[in-house]
């Protein structure tokens, strides 16, 4: 019921919207009224997404690569934890104003609609977003694109 909600909610919400999820997952999703906004993939590049400039929003569970991926990108987020660190990291992302937490129990399609449309009304959310995101780039990185660079070789070396 909680996906069916956020389905729900972003179709509501008239936003584009990229969907990774498995496709032995989907079929239970009935996915054919949904507009060509809506891209549901096997796979999804989360990282380069995140720091495409392409995302505004980022529906998560609040792992912790996941939210330093989108705060190092400068999306903000709409939190739903699930378990062990998820709900610290969420509170710390609200806590940031970097977005907004809800529980699962209380996902429902208005409420989805209603806070991803805060979220992308809100510059400040984004604004945030960025601000805590370069706090967490490495001294004399000047951007996402050194600071992956820098990761990928460090990478390289390592299977050296």
């Amino acid at each position: 019921s909680m996906v069916r909600s956020l389905l729900m909610g972003l179709r509501e919400a008239d936003v584009s919207v990229i969907w990774a999820q498995s496709a032995i997952q989907r079929p239970w999703l009935d996915t054919t009224h949904f507009s060509a906004r809506f891209r549901f993939e096997e796979f999804a590049p989360q990282q380069s997404l995140l720091l495409s400039k392409s995302i505004n929003c980022f529906i998560t569970h609040a792992g912790s690569g996941g939210a330093q991926e989108a705060l190092i990108g400068g999306v903000p987020m709409l939190c739903i934890p699930f378990m062990w660190d998820h709900p610290y990291v969420a509170s710390l992302i609200e806590q940031l104003g970097a977005g907004i937490r809800i529980s699962r129990r209380h996902v429902t399609a208005r409420r989805v609609k209603f806070f991803v449309q805060r979220i992308l009304g809100e510059p400040t959310f984004a604004m945030r977003a960025l601000e805590a995101g370069r706090s967490l780039l490495p001294e004399g990185t000047k951007s996402e694109t050194d600071w992956i660079d820098a990761l990928a070789g460090a990478q390289q070396k390592a299977n050296q």
